[in-house]
Order: structure tokens, then sequence, then C-alpha cells
């Protein structure tokens, strides 16, 4: 999880702004094409939260939640 190349979900694209923060979050599974899930919004300013919240996102994602349902969350 982060923003490397390797990281099995990725934040790409971060803006950090007055109105929160927002990130594209790509699946990597291994042997597949990336997956683009969709835009992370958050309602504060930081990449440590944009981080914390994918960490949240990828534990979600492993115990099966859909992504809209994490998402919204």
């Amino acid at each position: 999880v982060g923003e490397g190349p390797a990281a099995s979900l990725q934040l790409r694209d971060a803006v950090l702004d007055g109105a929160g923060s927002r990130a594209t979050v790509v699946r990597r599974a291994p042997g597949a094409e990336p997956e683009v899930l969709g835009e992370l919004r958050l309602q504060v300013t930081g990449r440590h939260y944009l981080l914390d919240a994918v960490a949240a996102l990828a534990a979600g994602l492993e115990l099966g939640l859909a992504w809209p349902a994490l998402r919204d969350g």
C-alpha cells in the first residue's frame, strides 16, 4: 500500500488543497493489469491522511468488501 509502482494498492495523482485531499486508487494484482478503482476524496488535507485511508481500504478489500461501499464510508 502506498504511492510506489510496486504497491498492491497504489495512490496516484494526489491533490492536496484547502478543500481536502484526493487521489486515484489503483489495485495491482500479481500477473494482472492494474485496475483503476476510482477516486478517493477526503475532507482533510494531508498526504498522510490519504495513506491512512488507502491502508484502511486495503483491509476492507481483503475482507471482501466492495470498493463503492468502502469509498463512500
